[in-house]
């Protein structure tokens, strides 16, 4: 389910600026190449495991690096608790909280080294974000 509503989200983005020149899936991974940069997704349903989903950050070496997972409790409190990890990824790691079936909005995104730097808060904002997604 993640990987397809990825991709569809992908495709549209790139609707105006028609800079993708291939997008390929494979395994829990979509590789984005642009005309003038690259840019991973890593596609985990479930967050769980800290040590391999790092190690898997960690190991993508590109330009852009999105997380997309959905958007459940359970992983909305991984982020969270991970919170510190998350925040030292460079400005350009994203992660997208997804619920295709959501009826107002289907995704929140959060830049974690950003929003660390620009929120008095964070638990406070994050669940704000949370909140405007149902909760899959």
């Amino acid at each position: 389910m993640l990987n397809e509503w990825t991709v569809e989200y992908i495709k549209h983005k790139d609707v105006f600026a028609r800079s993708i020149v291939e997008l390929t899936l494979k395994d829990n991974i979509i590789y984005v190449k642009h005309k003038k940069h690259n840019h991973n997704f890593l596609i985990l349903e479930k967050l769980d495991d800290k040590n391999k989903l790092f190690d898997a950050l960690k190991s993508i070496k590109t330009d852009k690096i999105t997380l997309v997972t959905t958007n459940s409790k359970s992983n909305f409190e991984f982020l969270k608790a991970n919170w510190k990890e998350f925040s030292e990824f460079d400005s350009q790691f994203n992660v997208i909280f997804v619920n295709p079936k959501s009826v107002l909005e289907h995704k929140w995104i959060v830049f974690p080294m950003t929003h660390q730097k620009i929120s008095e808060d964070v638990n406070l904002g994050l669940q704000s974000l949370y909140d405007t997604v149902e909760p899959a």
